[in-house]
């Protein structure tokens, strides 16, 4: 597993500029790890966005959006596949997205850095996964038929 620490300079020119930078916590890094992702558009590159991305130029945002919050910057992912089956049916995701297929991939370090559910003392495998400017996650993910 490679792993790297970069100072703030060195990551505001890797991220995007409206990525706060600032608001990072300490335990992001770069680790590849293997993931799951609902690709609620089928698998195409819009369905590998950061939550920012998907959102900011829809005039109406969905209940929880919140620009102050540094997971909002981040491509929601699972290490469990149960866990992202679980998301899907609490939020009846199925019912509002007809195109929604899921995929397994790889956290590539040059996509982006990644902060584990665990590593901020939460419970679940969730992974934020903040994408570098230019990114194509979609390149190392595939699509899979539910484990």
């Amino acid at each position: 597993i490679f792993i790297m620490i970069m100072d703030i300079d060195k990551l505001k020119k890797k991220f995007p500029t409206y990525f706060p930078v600032d608001k990072l916590p300490k335990e992001a890094k770069e680790e590849e790890i293997e993931v799951f992702r609902a690709c609620f558009y089928g698998f195409c590159s819009k369905s590998f966005l950061s939550y920012y991305e998907e959102w900011k130029n829809c005039k109406s945002k969905p209940k929880g959006y919140n620009e102050e919050y540094i997971g909002t910057y981040s491509m929601s992912c699972y290490e469990d596949i149960k866990d992202l089956n679980k998301m899907l049916r609490v939020f009846k995701i199925h019912s509002k997205y007809n195109n929604l297929v899921l995929s397994k991939g790889k956290t590539n370090i040059e996509c982006g850095m990644i902060l584990k559910a665990k590593d901020k003392n939460d419970s679940g495998s969730h992974v934020d996964f903040f994408l570098y400017e230019n990114a194509e996650p979609i390149k190392y993910f595939k699509v899979i038929k539910d484990e």
